[in-house]
């Protein structure tokens, strides 16, 4: 793995793991000089978080005030949305292509889960540091990573946009949200390296 820096970098940029090559992705590459292709692969890997990861960070913090204002419906939709959107960002970066694939982020997860089976043990009960006092902890409901997705999936999808079937929440989809970003690697900031060509 090389670490040189290349003049077509920039120091300001995001890092990010990236399992593509660029021939993968533009047939005839090949014939290419090494810079054209590790720009090339950098401009690829700048669309993926400008149009996946800077959305879905947006989402995920819209989702998190609606849901500290009370506002439970709109919550689950900013969170299937962040949700898709970090799931799609992380198969782009595997080389997994997202043309035609579902908006339903249980079988986005099980998909993701495929190609990094660590995702499988995302924790998504609150964290032992956090302090809940012991009468709350009776509302907080603990429930597995695909009984999230389940409930996402459900009450943020498009035909409940009128509340055709109303919303179930509980103040313990927060921990959920939050986990998510962090165990894709693909928020901001995450710091990751091109496991081809060296750190970008």
């Amino acid at each position: 793995m090389s670490t040189d820096s290349s003049p077509f970098l920039r120091e300001a940029r995001q890092h990010f793991v990236y399992e593509f090559k660029v021939e993968d992705v533009i047939p005839y590459s090949q014939a290419l000089p090494k810079e054209f292709k590790i720009s090339a692969e950098c401009n690829i890997v700048d669309v993926i978080y400008e149009s996946f990861v800077v959305t879905a960070d947006q989402d995920y913090l819209t989702a998190r005030l609606l849901a500290k204002s009370g506002l439970y419906r709109a919550f689950y939709w900013a969170a299937a949305q962040a949700i898709e959107k970090y799931l799609k960002a992380f198969l782009l970066l595997h080389g997994e292509s997202v043309i035609d694939v579902t908006h339903n982020v249980t079988v986005l997860y099980e998909k993701a889960c495929i190609l990094d089976t660590s995702l499988q043990s995302i924790t998504i009960e609150p964290h032992d540091l956090l302090s809940i006092p012991e009468y709350a902890r009776d509302y907080l409901k603990v429930f597995s990573t695909i009984d999230f997705l389940r409930d996402i999936n459900k009450f943020g999808r498009p035909d409940n946009r009128y509340n055709s079937f109303g919303v179930n929440f509980n103040s313990g989809r927060i921990q959920p949200i939050n986990a998510t970003p962090s165990k894709l690697s693909v928020s901001s900031p995450a710091i990751l390296q091109n496991t081809s060509q060296g750190v970008l």
